[in-house]
């Protein structure tokens, strides 16, 4: 009932581990039990209590954003394989799963990449086929995580070829090795082999069928490629197999819905409604006692990440890259601590958008070269789709010299029809017919009109939250698209043409 990590089933398999915890009392201390005919017994005690332990871990790791624990979690993956007699080499190896899955949910990779290898050698040690293909899946997905494309390709299938040799029928006898095709679809995706990318996920996901932690993306990269290629009802059709194969994370198809009708249309006024609104109602929960969202299965780690993100690429469509900014720094600050380059490439990606948005455009440039260095030493093609204002932004690096070769291939390689991303017409809207070069954007529009209302600047930035080089350089901003030099010009040429 548990592993399914479905919440709903939870209650029931909590009354059966009190139960089993309130008996252990009433197990002989020197009472053995053989777990399978043949083999040797092991203490019955002993191994009560490492189930007992292991099935409370699953339980923490099902656990929100705001209570999520990754300490605890080591703490039970520690004490499990303490418990567990050394005979179940099983079990001990599904409580060095649990510590994985703790170094995962604090964005350390490295450690994990570690820990899982350790994983599955004492897995396969005791014949936990399943378990060592999840060590192994998971050390895939940390190689991922690092940017390491196709060092990553290269171990799945040399992983395929050993655990083939197992079995007579592999995918029947050991189902979880299609999660390495996931694994590989989700990387070839990155690399722009989109029909590849597509064959291995669809067969990955057909094959998995009940492990959604694992599969969650696999199905996010499903959908990403459906879009691609205009295939809406594709797209829909994979959120609904998510919903139902998973009903927990519903909050996460919502929030990817939500974006992509908002990047297909970005211009429609019902699809800017329904994204301020969702927006509004799901802030990303961000806080010092709080832990970020990892790069794992535990705490909903995946889901979280994905919709932290899309409510980023929201605020960047509604025109709010304050807000982005807000969300955008501290994610980035982990990432970059634990080198955990896809999302390095990714974040600085969306703050080169915000910057470019905030103005002068000339502050974007640092972030996106950062992003298009990373992207490109790791052989990542496949950019442009998922983040909406990066067309228009890499078209303005592009004349200003920066990565030119690859850029031109970021901008060729995105597949027809793809999704209709925002371009500058639909970029925060200046009045019509205002006589200005280059539109101001809302930021820029509520310092104009505070320095209409005779607020000093100390003034300006402390109602805006902004700091005082922030509101500097939306002051020349202003300035500049104004084509005046001091503030009562800019209040005046503002008035003239209607703008305030």
């Amino acid at each position: 009932m548990i592993i399914a990590f479905k919440k709903d089933d939870f209650p029931a398999a909590i009354i059966r581990i009190e139960q089993a915890q309130s008996a252990l009392n009433e197990i002989d201390p020197a009472a053995q039990i053989c777990l399978m005919p043949g083999t040797l017994p092991v203490n019955l005690l002993a191994w009560v209590m490492g189930h007992i332990t292991l099935l409370r871990s699953f339980i923490l790791m099902a656990s929100s954003r705001q209570q999520a624990d990754p300490q605890a979690l080591m703490d039970l993956g520690q004490l499990a394989y303490q418990q567990f007699p050394p005979e179940d080499v099983t079990g001990r190896s599904v409580g060095l799963l649990d510590m994985c899955y703790a170094s995962q949910a604090l964005s350390d990779a490295a450690e994990a990449e570690k820990r899982f290898e350790e994983a599955m050698t004492v897995a396969l040690r005791g014949g936990n086929y399943f378990g060592a293909v999840v060590a192994e899946y998971h050390r895939a997905h940390g190689m991922f995580a690092q940017g390491k494309l196709r060092e990553m390709l290269a171990f799945c299938k040399q992983k395929k070829q050993t655990y083939h040799g197992y079995f007579e029928h592999p995918l029947q006898e050991l189902p979880a090795i299609a999660l390495l095709d996931q694994a590989m679809g989700c990387t070839l995706l990155e690399l722009g082999e989109l029909e590849q990318a597509e064959a291995l996920l669809r067969s990955g996901l057909e094959v998995g069928q009940w492990m959604p932690r694992e599969e969650l993306p696999g199905y996010l990269a499903l959908a990403r490629l459906c879009a691609l290629k205009g295939d809406a009802a594709g797209m829909e059709e994979t959120w609904r197999r998510l919903d139902m194969r998973w009903p927990d994370i519903r909050y996460c198809t919502q929030a990817m819905r939500t974006l992509y009708r908002l990047m297909l249309c970005p211009d429609e006024p019902e699809a800017r409604q329904a994204a301020a609104r969702w927006a509004e109602a799901n802030p990303p929960v961000i806080s010092p006692g709080i832990v970020l969202p990892g790069i794992g299965p535990a705490f909903f780690d995946e889901a979280d990440h994905a919709v932290f993100v899309a409510w980023v690429k929201i605020q960047l469509l509604l025109g709010q890259p304050d807000e982005a900014r807000k969300v955008i720094a501290p994610m980035l600050a982990v990432a970059r601590e634990h080198q955990i380059i896809h999302r390095v490439i990714e974040l600085s990606l969306l703050e080169a958008q915000a910057l470019y948005l905030q103005g002068p455009k000339e502050c974007a440039w640092e972030s996106l070269r950062l992003a298009l260095s990373h992207a490109e030493s790791n052989g990542y093609l496949c950019l442009v789709d998922q983040h909406p204002l990066l067309p228009h932004l890499l078209n303005e690096a592009l004349s200003s010299g920066l990565a030119p070769n690859y850029i031109r291939r970021l901008l060729e390689i995105t597949p027809h029809p793809a999704p209709r991303l925002p371009t500058p017409a639909a970029l925060p809207p200046a009045p019509a017919d205002d006589g200005l070069i280059e539109p101001l954007s809302n930021r820029e529009k509520e310092v104009l009109e505070l320095i209409a209302a005779g607020l000093s600047n100390a003034e300006i930035a402390a109602r805006l939250c902004l700091s005082p080089h922030t509101l500097k350089a939306h002051t020349q901003n202003i300035y500049g698209k104004l084509n005046v030099h001091s503030r009562v010009q800019a209040v005046n040429r503002a008035r003239e043409l209607k703008l305030l």
